[in-house]
């Protein structure tokens, strides 16, 4: 009986599955499905869109059939290999008539209010550093940027280059790089190996402290610890 039941049950979803699988790019069932998954976020039906709580669908479901079947019919005939997403033309505004179009899901993804430069001023990109817009020349251009700016202003990439180049983050020098910048202490500078030297200290010890982040003070003073005896 119990084996009956799980073969009906498998025959069932296998039935189904290529049942949707038949109505995939059918115009008819996409707006069909489209109302449902509209009904289901609006309001926060489900508890699982709380940015949609306050957004309301507007429209009965015949005039949103009315609308989105032929909207799909000419999306399939003009992008045969590119799924739609219903969007809001005005995402401040609810799903109504005259307020919505078709996108695909990349385009849909780039109008999130979490992207600053989405609702950017004209002429003026956003500075994750000052967190604020700013003008677009006090950046720098960047293809690999999908706006073709970079997410930080000329001032805040010299910066962040002047203190990268400040730390007491010293590596070993190679042949082709900068030689390792001076450390100062107690108004002294010298080299990692002149100072390993003076302070009894091993040289790869001393640049293990230096970038593991340990201070200029801390890394210099502190003891050697003893070496183990082999039994």
């Amino acid at each position: 009986m119990a084996e009956e039941q799980s073969t009906r049950q498998s025959q069932r979803l296998q039935r189904n599955k290529v049942l949707k699988e038949q109505r995939r790019r059918n115009p008819f069932w996409e707006a069909r499905w489209a109302w449902g998954r509209i009904k289901g976020r609006a309001g926060n039906l489900y508890g699982n869109n709380p940015q949609y709580a306050t957004v309301e669908v507007r429209m009965t479901r015949d005039e949103f059939l009315a609308w989105a079947i032929p909207a799909y019919t000419e999306w399939y005939r003009t992008h045969p290999a590119e799924n739609p997403s219903i969007d809001r033309i005005e995402s401040d505004k609810h799903y109504e008539s005259g307020n919505l179009q078709l996108l695909t899901l990349s385009e849909n993804s780039l109008k999130t209010k979490r992207l600053k430069n989405v609702y950017a001023p004209p002429g003026q990109a956003w500075c994750t550093i000052h967190k604020a817009y700013l003008p677009k020349d006090q950046f720098y251009k960047s293809d690999r940027q999908r706006y073709g700016v970079t997410t930080e202003c000329r001032e805040c990439v010299k910066l962040k280059t002047a203190q990268r180049h400040s730390l007491t983050f010293i590596k070993r020098g190679r042949r082709g790089r900068r030689s390792p910048r001076l450390i100062t202490y107690l108004g002294k500078s010298q080299t990692v190996t002149q100072w390993s030297v003076e302070m009894n200290i091993g040289q790869q010890a001393l640049f293990s402290r230096l970038n593991n982040g340990w201070d200029v003070e801390r890394a210099l003073t502190t003891p050697m610890r003893p070496k183990r005896k082999l039994a």
